[in-house]
């Protein structure tokens, strides 16, 4: 669209031996109105995608831990009771990653 908008305005621009402003002016509203559109999706991608990896991060780090059995030797909790309630209820599970599981504990 963008490119469609940038050939009519070059057109209307060329026009002999009056120049067509009007439509000019309104193919370059559409064209700043497409790169918009297109810089906010691009923004919305990177977002979706940043998250996905701090998921994946997170799930890799709490797979290490299941593997090498420190969850509390990595100082995941703040106290013995956290990590000893998220290991009996939660971690048999896999519902909740260690982070998670701080972040709805310390939000009650």
């Amino acid at each position: 669209m963008i490119t469609a908008s940038t050939c009519a305005i070059i057109f209307n621009l060329s026009q002999t031996p009056i120049p067509l402003y009007a439509p000019a002016c309104w193919g370059f509203i559409f064209a700043a109105g497409h790169a918009t559109m297109i810089a906010i999706l691009l923004r919305e991608r990177e977002d979706e995608r940043l998250e996905r990896e701090k998921e994946l991060e997170e799930m890799r780090e709490l797979k290490e831990c299941i593997m090498n059995h420190t969850l509390k030797e990595k100082k995941l909790f703040d106290s013995e009771n956290e990590s000893d309630a998220y290991e009996e209820y939660f971690h048999p599970w896999g519902n909740f990653t260690p982070k998670q599981f701080k972040r709805y504990t310390h939000k009650t």
